[in-house]
């Protein structure tokens, strides 16, 4: 039986475990933001993250469990950019391939959504197997980036 996951709004209780998450080396050396984050700046990232413009979700295990993850959605036309980072002791687990999955499920219900694409740092070769484990192609190569795609 696989892995289910439940993607929501991220939550001023989150903030500890985003603090976490974020401030882990291993999570933000693949990552653009501040290392490491406090809670007061995570909590202030979840408040910006409130509103219908929000990119950024929670990504638990259950309705109402903790913050397994964090998964980066924006839209640009009929593309769907996605990107997610699973907070420590949550890798291996199955979390982020099921996080993906529904991701993929509910953006063939998005009116006008015509792919995914997602943009992995070349090293991050985890990142970039489970994408293309999931269904996503490489299209290119450059600035140390690797973009890969879903065509839905």
């Amino acid at each position: 039986m696989g892995v289910g996951v439940v993607i929501d709004r991220l939550v001023p209780t989150d903030a500890p475990g985003l603090s976490r998450s974020h401030s882990d080396p291993e999570n933000a050396r693949y990552q653009g933001w501040k290392c490491p984050l406090s809670e007061a700046e995570a909590l202030a990232f979840i408040e910006e993250q409130s509103g219908e413009d929000a990119v950024q979700f929670a990504i638990r295990e259950v309705e109402g469990g903790p913050l397994a993850g964090d998964l980066y959605l924006n839209r640009d036309g009929s593309s769907l950019e996605v990107g997610l980072t699973l907070a420590p002791g949550f890798h291996g687990r199955g979390v982020a391939t099921a996080a993906v999955r529904c991701v993929i499920d509910s953006a063939r219900a998005i009116d006008g959504v015509e792919r995914l694409v997602a943009h992995i740092d070349v090293p991050n070769v985890r990142s970039r197997a489970l994408f293309e484990r999931v269904g996503f192609r490489p299209v290119d190569e450059r600035d140390g980036l690797a973009e890969v795609e879903l065509c839905l």
